[in-house]
């Protein structure tokens, strides 16, 4: 039990560390003068258990592989591990359909009298109970789907067996579960397609290539003033020779050029201002970190290489060796393409805790990319901005739909991880024994009595194998997933760098027009 005692101690600190970095982070990004408490408790609450949920694995697969040296008690932490699993994602449905939206809307609602007024507050409630109720039915909706779209449901027999089964305690609790929790990752594998593939090509570039100095900004800028001013000058040079007044196109180029000329200038006298209170220290060491920087952005984008060959292997793997193809989401029992990423971690999980190590890091580089992305992006809905994500500036509404998007990112990796690292994620380092040759335990080579299956495998190839849909779904959007790195990524490569106190300024002059 001292390795099983370790890796619960591991994941302890981890949560406790995850708690405190999404706190940081929602800290940072929120507008102090909107900001009200109970979305601050429900987003980190929401960014910590997705996290919970996907670092969790390792514990599992530890407890898959047998590490706990009698196998005989391996049932009861495995069971352990299998309702902590039902457990995080029953949380999760609580939040994306109740709680975040309630908190969204008890934001939405704004009342001249403070909340510690009794009557203003309960009115708050009520209305944004209201607006929740919407989300509660299409849980409830889902659930009962669930209940009822049982794969089982043909061996039931009829009349009452039926009846009797459909409200087995023993099942339905998963049932439900697994048909809302399936329909919420095709969701969140749409979303991680996008901003988790942008977010891992293009931030290692921002890290290797950092953003352009305040001097080298504000160099630009005066030369884009005086070809500005040459421009206006040249206009007027050519109408003084020519002893005529100038035309109406001249004098509406004019007019546009300069108040060009005004907005840059205003620009650049805002820089002036930034570097004088930007202090020569901070300066300096900006400039002494810049070597830590770009080596940070070379291990990332290893990270991100090393991801996006391990998927197209897996994805090229399930393509060649899947005996039905399309019609059962290309599930295959057997693999033949070596695969780096899966055989490094199924290796050091003989050595615990480094495959944690290497995992855990794995997903919080995932997990910080899809972030990148988000606040890259902003929110979006077809297309069209809903919120920006900007420092201390942004909405606590915006940060609880963003909240909610990471949520079913993290879903999305779950199901991915499943094929970036399918050997690990199933069986971990298990072996056993077969007519004297040591035989490593998969789909095709499987000892019911030496193999254990881990449960976040078992809990999604139930959902695949009862819905090939699904399975094919997932399938198709690995292909989406590294189209869309691919895109990015090099479009990050062949971008200059910008100056965020640049873009800043940009957004700010966006508002104060749309405002106008």
């Amino acid at each position: 039990m001292g390795v099983l005692f370790v890796a619960y101690c591991i994941f302890g600190t981890l949560m406790l560390l995850i708690l405190f970095f999404n706190y940081t982070i929602v800290k940072y990004y929120t507008d102090t003068s909107e900001h009200y408490h109970l979305a601050t408790v429900v987003t980190v609450l929401s960014l910590s258990i997705t996290l919970f949920c996907v670092l969790l694995v390792p514990i599992d697969i530890l407890i898959a592989s047998g590490r706990v040296k009698d196998i005989s008690d391996i049932d009861i932490p495995k069971e352990t591990v299998r309702n902590i699993f039902l457990s995080l994602f029953s949380i999760m449905l609580l939040l994306a359909f109740m709680l975040i939206p309630f908190a969204y809307f008890y934001g939405e609602e704004q009342f001249d009298e403070i909340d510690s007024d009794g009557n203003a507050l309960c009115e708050k409630i009520c209305e944004s109970m209201k607006y929740t109720a919407s989300f509660m039915l299409i849980c409830a909706v889902l659930v009962i789907v669930g209940l009822i779209f049982r794969p089982e449901k043909d061996e039931w027999g009829q009349g009452k067996e039926w009846i009797r089964q459909l409200f087995d305690v023993e099942h339905v609790g998963e049932a439900a579960i697994s048909f809302t929790v399936a329909c919420l990752t095709l969701v969140g594998l749409l979303l991680w397609c996008f901003y988790t593939a942008f977010g891992m090509a293009a931030m290692p570039f921002t890290l290797i290539k950092g953003k352009k100095s305040l001097e080298e900004a504000k160099n630009e800028l005066e030369m884009d003033i005086g070809d500005v001013r040459d421009k206006i000058r040249e206009i007027e040079l050519r109408s003084a020779k020519s002893n005529t007044r100038m035309t109406r196109k001249e004098k509406r180029d004019k007019a546009k050029l300069e108040k060009m000329q005004k907005k840059l200038m205003a620009r650049s006298s805002k820089i002036s201002e930034k570097q004088k209170d930007s202090s020569q220290l901070l300066s300096r060491l900006l400039k002494f970190l810049t070597p830590f920087r770009v080596m940070l952005g070379v291990f990332a984008l290893i990270f991100s290489l090393i991801f996006f060959f391990s998927l197209f292997f897996g994805a090229i793997d399930r393509l060649i060796n899947s005996d039905c193809g399309f019609s059962c989401g290309f599930i295959t029992s057997s693999s033949s393409i070596f695969n780096p990423l899966d055989s490094l971690l199924v290796y050091l999980s003989t050595m615990f805790p480094l495959d944690y190590l290497i995992f855990g890091l794995l997903i919080l580089y995932i997990f910080i990319a899809s972030i990148y992305g988000i606040v890259r992006w902003g929110i979006r809905f077809l297309c069209v901005s809903v919120f920006t994500i900007k420092k201390k500036r942004t909405m606590p509404q915006a940060l609880l739909v963003a909240s909610i998007i990471m949520m079913l990112v993290v879903l999305g990796i779950s199901v991915a991880i499943l094929t970036v690292v399918p050997a690990y994620t199933t069986f971990g380092s298990q072996k056993f024994v077969s007519d004297g040759k040591t035989v490593e335990c998969s789909l095709e080579n499987f000892n019911e009595n030496e193999c254990v299956m881990s449960n976040i495998s078992s809990f999604f190839n139930r959902i695949s194998l009862s819905i090939p849909l699904f399975s094919a779904v997932v399938y198709l959007m690995n292909w989406l997933f590294m189209a869309v790195f691919i895109v990015c990524g090099i479009s990050a490569a062949m971008q200059k760098p910008s100056s965020s106190f640049e873009e800043e300024l940009e957004i700010e002059e966006e508002e104060e027009e749309t405002f106008i």
